[in-house]
């Protein structure tokens, strides 16, 4: 047998655009990002003073309309420009409402503060970088403004776990010194415009700071002896300045600027996620695991009124005109309440909320997208909703999950996606090596057919055939498993073909369905024919006449152009082509997506789009290529574009 390594399968195709190697005309801007990124810190999805709602995602500061549903956006430009170049861990909202700051991961992490409203930075000079020689921070824990707005307090994730304060507009530093209590979960300044203490709150710690006043030295507070000492992961302060701090224990404490605890109050079943204070009524609010808002009268800490939620809350604010409450859910969800109309629950925000989002497919007007959370959601993309949420497996197999990022169970985990276009039934494969089939993207918890296919394995690749009656399954032992779907609610293995060096990570159909060719991990291109389940031992000249359904294999003669001088290729995660293949489109390992223009013959321009910070893993196209859609692993989020 002829094994066809690398280049040697790169054949010119008879019929191709010419080529072109100047940067596409054409581009994409970002439109709307599906997803709340929940986790690593509380306190990141608040109102701003124009009743917009402010979170973040990937790295992107996101600016939400309720009222329109609309976004807009502190990052994502393809243009050289201030925006995050990782993973946003934290984000503070001035005590005015009218400025943001966010802080993200990196060896030299980055603040910025910023203008909701023009999405610019408020001074030229808003910029905070932390980091030098020999030390690394690795990420901003928790930020905070001063009630005047002229400092901010920042907290790393070094060794030291370091705690400074620098001024807004010209990032001065004032102050800087260790927490000496560990990680800083949450900073909270006093509301008095000329008191300039703040309270970290962390591990089984409550600390003071007097950043400004060189005659005192921060105040590490006594925990309570009554019961066990508790982790903190919340803090804020009331007019009075009375600072209040909620516990993993369920509990909120009141502190004096003494440092002493008056009072402690059981609040919630679970930890204490969340504190607010909502000024013009003089009363605290808060979110905790066991999946309540309450707001509080003070300073007697009575809840005068409660919410119930369907997950923990992590993020809680409140608007006085009209009276709203703001809630950001353990499971991507962010809630809004229209108190003043019977408390009516609005859904701002549906999303995927533990371990990586790994899959996406588009059909119609809907994008559908599965990962490592048990969920399946069905977006519409023209609404910017989603309309259907749906578990991949209800039961749980009592087995070790495999993935190291998710607590869920491998049945419960989807690595791949595929949409058949003629009968819009959806293939899902399984971490535990199973395949799913569901009905359709109006009724994707009608289980069509379920089965094991790669058991004790991985399934690298899945893709059904133009004429839908077809389905390509890949295994990580270097077989391909093909099924016969032709007959309605029917998957009947055909059989197997393999026999080259690695297994199958991209493959692609020939439209008249008598082709499939796939690229390997070892970078490997085979050809093969469906028909006889097997694989095509000659020359591949004779592909030169193809056309292909998808452009998936990432090294063929229109994408060489691709991979840089040097490069092995790795980083390049995912590829694909516009429907109307007058564009090439790849995600890599850094972050970034890329338009070429196609054929991508070696030395071609492209244009770069940014708003991830992980790995990009699947691109797909609306059916007139007027919205781009993408997701990376661990941001977990759905970013839509739209072409320009």
């Amino acid at each position: 047998m002829a094994i066809i390594p690398s280049r040697e399968a790169l054949i010119e195709p008879e019929n191709h655009p010419p080529a072109d190697r100047e940067e596409p005309q054409q581009n994409y801007v970002l439109e709307y990002v599906y997803g709340y990124k929940m986790d690593h810190s509380s306190m990141n999805c608040l109102y701003l003073a124009s009743g917009k709602v402010v979170f973040y995602a990937a790295a992107l500061g996101i600016v939400m309309d309720p009222a329109e549903n609309t976004q807009s956006f502190f990052g994502g430009q393809s243009k050289p420009g201030p925006q995050h170049n990782n993973r946003i861990t934290c984000m503070a909202v001035d005590q005015d409402k009218k400025l943001v700051a966010t802080g993200q991961l990196g060896r030299y992490p980055t603040v910025y503060i910023w203008d909701p409203e023009t999405l610019s930075l408020k001074t030229s000079s808003s910029k905070i970088g932390l980091g030098e020689k020999k030390y690394f921070p690795q990420s901003i824990s928790a930020l905070a403004f001063s009630a005047d707005g002229k400092y901010i307090a920042v907290a790393d994730t070094s060794e030291e776990h370091k705690v400074y304060t620098f001024t807004v507009d010209e990032h001065e530093e004032k102050y800087s010194g260790p927490s000496q209590v560990g990680h800083v979960k949450a900073i909270a300044w006093s509301r008095s415009k000329d008191d300039y203490l703040f309270c970290t709150v962390g591990k089984k710690s409550v600390k003071f700071w007097y950043p400004l006043d060189e005659t005192k030295t921060p105040l590490l507070c006594k925990l309570p002896s009554m019961g066990m000492t508790t982790d903190f992961f919340c803090v804020v302060f009331d007019n009075s300045g009375v600072c209040y701090t909620g516990g993993a224990n369920g509990y909120i404490y009141t502190w004096d600027s003494s440092g002493s605890t008056p009072s402690q109050v059981q609040a919630h079943q679970g930890v204490v996620y969340a504190l607010n204070y909502i000024p013009e009524t003089n009363q605290l609010i808060s979110g905790g695991a066991d999946e309540k808002a309450c707001i509080y009268s003070l300073p007697d800490l009575r809840v005068v009124n409660e919410f119930s939620f369907h997950a923990a809350v992590i993020s809680v604010d409140y608007q006085r005109e009209p009276e709203r409450l703001l809630a950001g859910l353990a499971d991507g969800q962010i809630v809004q309440i229209e108190v003043d109309q019977e408390n009516y629950y609005q859904l701002l925000m549906e999303g995927h909320s533990d371990g990586y989002l790994t899959a996406l497919d588009v059909v119609e007007d809907n994008v559908i997208t599965a990962g490592e959370d048990n969920k399946i959601i069905v977006w519409s993309y023209n609404d910017h909703s989603a309309f259907i949420t749906t578990a991949i497996d209800k039961n749980a197999d009592k087995v070790t999950n495999t993935g190291n990022q998710s607590k869920y169970p491998d049945n419960q985990r989807c690595k791949l996606l595929t949409v058949n276009r003629v009968n819009n039934h959806i293939a899902l494969a399984i971490s535990n090596g199973s395949i799913q089939v569901r009905e359709g993207c109006y009724t994707p918890e009608n289980l069509v057919f379920k089965g094991m296919v790669a058991e004790g394995k991985q399934i690298t690749a899945l893709k059904y055939s133009f004429d839908g009656e077809k389905l390509a399954v890949a295994i990580n032992d270097g077989n391909i498993h093909l099924f016969d779907c032709s007959t309605e609610g029917e998957y009947n293995l055909i059989g197997v073909m393999g026999g080259g060096e690695g297994y199958i990570v991209d493959m692609d159909w020939s439209t008249d369905g008598g082709c499939m060719r796939g690229m390997t991990n070892q970078f490997h291109v085979y050809f093969f024919d469906p028909i006889g389940v097997r694989l095509v031992d000659i020359s591949p000249d004779w592909t030169k006449s193809l056309e292909w359904v998808t452009n998936s294999v990432k090294l063929t003669w229109s994408t060489e152009g691709i991979y840089p001088k040097g490069c092995d290729g790795e980083h390049i995660r995912t590829v694909t082509t516009t429907n109307k293949k007058d564009l090439i489109v790849t995600g890599d390992a850094y972050n970034s997506i890329n338009l070429y223009r196609n054929p991508c013959r070696p030395g071609t321009k492209s244009k770069v789009l940014k708003g991830h910070a992980s790995t990009i893993d699947c691109i797909g196209f609306s059916p007139d290529d007027t919205r781009m859609f993408s997701v990376a692993g661990k941001d977990r989020c759905l970013m839509q574009w739209k072409f320009k």
